[in-house]
This record gives C-alpha cells, structure tokens and sequence, in this order.
C-alpha cells in the first residue's frame, strides 16, 4: 500500500511538472506568433503605399503626356493665326496650356496702360499720367496770371495754385494712372471753414469785427487744429512739408504753404461776407541763419492797420504769388542734387562746375540710374525733380532760374534744350545790363526761403562772410558759363554732322 502512494505521487509530480512545461511552451509561442502578426501587417502597409504612389506617378505621367499631345495639336492648328496676331505664346512649366483669346482693342489699350517700372513696380504708360502733368501745369501758369492781374485774393487763388503744383509733381514722380484727388482737398478745407463758422463765429452773435475775425482764426488754425511749421529750417526743404495736400493732412508745412492755408481761409470767409474787407497775410522774413530764430507761423491784418500801422519790421506782407514762388524754391532746394551753398541761397557753383569739366573729374556728375555721384556719401536730391522745380521757377519767377534750368538740362543730356535756355539768359542779361547803363533800377531778387524782398536785397544783410570771396565766385562762374556755351555749341555741331 505504501509503496502504490508513493507511485501515485510520483504520477502527480511528473503530471504537474510536465503540465508546467507546456504551459511555459504554450506562452512563448504566443508571443512569438503576435509579433510575426504586427511584421506582417506593417509589410503590408508599406505595399500598399507602394502601389497607391506608383498608381499617382503613373497617372500624372499620363496626363503630362496627353496635355503634351493636346498642346502640340493645338500649336499646329494655331500656328498660322499666332503668326499673324502675336498674342499667344506658351509660357510657364511643360504641361501648362493657354488657349488663345482675341481681345478687343479697349481691352488691348487697358492692357497697355500698365508697364513694369523701376524696381520692379507697375507704372502706367507716359500716355496716361503725362495728360494730368499738363493740365496741372496749364492751371498753374492761369492762376500766376491772375496774380499778375491782382493782388486781391479773390481774384487769385492761392490754394489751387499750389495743389496744381502737388498734382504735377505726384502724376509725374509716381507715374500713376490716377489723379491725385485735388478738389477733395479744397472740400476739406471748406470743410474746416463750416466748422468755424458754426462754433466760432456764432459765437460773436453777430458782435464782430474783422480784427476779432482773423484772431479767432489763427486760434482756430494753430491752437484747436495745431497746425505749425517744422521744428527746424533743415525740414523746411523738406517736400513733405511743402506740398499742400501733405500740409493740410499732416498739419506740418513750411511758411510758404502755411500762408497759401491762410489766404484760402481768408477768401472763403471774403466770399461769405464775414470778413466785411481785404486782409493781409504777413510772414516773418527771417532766412533761417540764425538758428535761435525758428520758422514762424502766418498771421494776418486788416487793411485798417495795414494802412494805420503798417507792416512789422519783421514781417512781410505775402501775396499769393510769392507764396507759390517760395514753394517752389523750396522744392528746387530740397531736390537739387549738388550741395547748397548757405551763404548765397544757391547750389549753381558745384552744378556748374561738373558741366564744364566734367570730361576731367567724374565726380559732381550724373550717372543714369545712380544720380548725382558725390566725392562722399551716397547721391541725394533728383535731377528730374529738380528740374521741374526749375522750369517752373522761370516761369513764375526771376530770370535767373533760366540759368540754372538750361545746366540742369545739361546734365540730363537735352544739349539742344540747354543751349536755347543759356542764350536765353544771356540775351536777358545783356538786355539788363543795357538797362543798368541807362539809369533804371535793377529788378527784382528774391532770395529768401520764407519771405521775398520788394527790391534788390543789401548784401550786408543775407550774404555772410567774406563779399570778396563771394565776387570772386560769381567772376568764376561767369567764365564757366561761356565755356560751357563753347561745349555746347561743340556738342550741337558734332550731332548735326552726324546726322
């Protein structure tokens, strides 16, 4: 009996161990079998991927290939009208494929309208922004003729005359093919005049007179709207500041055009009967030598005080005219291309001197596409601009700036242009000089950036410096003058032999 237990645990245990054993077995090849499962699954996604790019590849190569086919199918059935018309062409990557379209001649011009510019930026045709240059200028030499006329406000309106000058030089700098909006400028203005009208004038009640009407309106002007000119004289040249659409939007602007604000206030206020008589603008005449003494603001009088008072000393009475003159000059300055000399109000000498020896020294000589090149420094100012400043200067103003236009065409390459003007000039010159010898008085020089003398300017009052010095410069540049005629004429003759 004892010894049948002990076989029958033996049974057990080897039962058990064995049991065990396949247990151990059991797991692992499990375990085995899931990992072969997930290997299997991961093959068969990447296949998949395989398959679904070489189905994509083999499609986009067979659309290639067709839109290839329709494209050389469509070149020879158009051939002979893209020869004739020149308006399809095939552009861009292999594949692409335009279809001709016949456009209209409007639909042409439009197309036209546009042409790539400097830098990469659209611009419009010299046809469409040269017609606004135009009439800008057409409407401005108007206005300098009623001024000729008149001094009265009302008959010479200061306001239009200088956005004819903003109009001009935008339409021509910017080559656009949109005006700039100059009667929402004058709408503006009237605008600001109904405000005035409605809080400050109804508050005299009727009590007023044309003394309390201008104080009220510089109070209006300079302390509610705060208009002011520039911090210093050097942003007195700026355009910025100069431009009447920029004046009346940015409330900064130098004397010249903040006296062309005030009169066009003034002439509305003349034209609703507030103001019951002429007024006069004043404006101080201070150059700017002295850098303790910044810009002024206008201010005007009645022709009461006018007559009664008289004018400051410090001031002088600014008529429309000279208000469009100063701001050209200012433009003239802030675009010239050589550096000015201060003490004369000029930048001639260095312009003058790159024209007659320019052969010799490349230096103080303009370059297409760079500018003026400087002995240091990069280029500033703009010839063109500059220009433009200049022949509008002689129209409206002293005939030295007929001197000054003919270099400046010089250095734009228009010899033929140069020349007339020079002769001009000269021919004036001598004509002012035979005058001189008979007695008469010289005429008019206006040299100041914010204020124009009636009369030739004492030296010992604007130049400073030596005066032999200054002598000896205009001697210099007398004789540069004739030689550069010498070149000129040099230059006109050797092109008409080329002809």
């Amino acid at each position: 009996h004892t010894q049948k237990e002990r076989e029958r645990e033996t049974m057990q245990a080897s039962t058990s161990s064995s049991c065990a054993s396949s247990s151990l077995s059991s797991s692992s090849s499990g375990g085995v079998f899931v990992a072969a499962l997930l290997t299997q699954k991961k093959q068969n996604h990447r296949r998949h991927q395989n398959h679904h790019l070489q189905n994509r590849y083999r499609s986009r190569r067979k659309t290639r290939t067709m839109a290839r086919q329709n494209e050389d199918n469509n070149d020879g059935n158009n051939s002979n009208r893209e020869e004739k018309e020149g308006q399809f062409s095939k552009a861009g990557r292999s594949g692409t494929n335009r279809k001709f379209t016949e456009y209209s001649e409007e639909e042409l011009r439009a197309q036209k309208a546009f042409v790539q510019g400097d830098f990469g930026k659209v611009s419009t045709a010299k046809e469409t922004w040269e017609p606004f240059v135009r009439a800008s200028r057409a409407g401005l030499l108007d206005e300098m003729q009623k001024c000729e006329n008149s001094t009265e406000m009302l008959d010479c309106d200061a306001v239009l005359a200088s956005l004819f000058i903003a109009v001009e030089d935008d339409a021509f700098k910017s080559r656009t093919s949109v005006c700039l909006p100059q009667e929402a400028y004058v709408k503006r203005l009237r605008k600001l005049m109904d405000e005035f009208e409605m809080r400050d004038i109804a508050y005299f009640n009727g009590q007023y007179d044309d003394r309390m009407v201008l104080k009220a309106l510089e109070r209006y002007l300079y302390e509610e709207h705060q208009y002011r000119p520039p911090v210093g004289w050097m942003e007195a040249f700026s355009p910025y500041r100069t431009y009447f659409h920029n004046v009346i939007a940015q409330k900064v602007g130098i004397p010249a055009s903040l006296a062309a604000l005030y009169m066009g206030c003034v002439q509305i206020l003349r034209a609703r009967e507030i103001l019951k008589d002429e007024a006069y603008v004043l404006i101080s005449s201070s150059r700017g030598l002295d850098p303790d003494v910044l810009p002024r603001t206008p201010w005007g009088i009645t022709k009461d005080d006018y007559h009664n008072l008289g004018i400051p000393a410090d001031a002088r009475w600014c008529t429309p005219k000279m208000s469009i003159q100063m701001q050209l000059r200012a433009l003239k300055r802030a675009f010239w291309p050589w550096t000015w000399d201060d003490r004369r109000d000029t930048g001639i000498e260095l312009a003058l001197k790159a024209a007659v020896f320019g052969n010799e020294d490349r230096m103080q000589t303009a370059v297409k596409g760079v500018g003026i090149i400087q002995p240091t420094g990069r280029p500033f100012g703009d010839l063109e601009m500059a220009i433009r400043a200049t022949e509008r200067l002689a129209l409206v103003a002293e005939p030295e700036n007929i001197r000054d236009y003919g270099i400046l065409l010089y250095h734009s390459q228009r010899y033929k242009e140069a020349y007339e003007q020079l002769q001009k000039y000269q021919t004036w010159r001598d004509e002012e000089f035979e005058r001189l010898q008979k007695g008469g008085k010289p005429s008019a020089v206006a040299i100041e950036v914010d204020g124009t003398p009636n009369t030739a300017p004492d030296m010992s009052k604007w130049l400073f410096g030596d005066p032999s010095e200054y002598a000896e410069q205009v001697a210099r540049e007398e004789q540069w003058l004739k030689q550069l005629m010498l070149i000129l004429e040099r230059e006109l003759l050797e092109q008409t032999l080329n002809m």
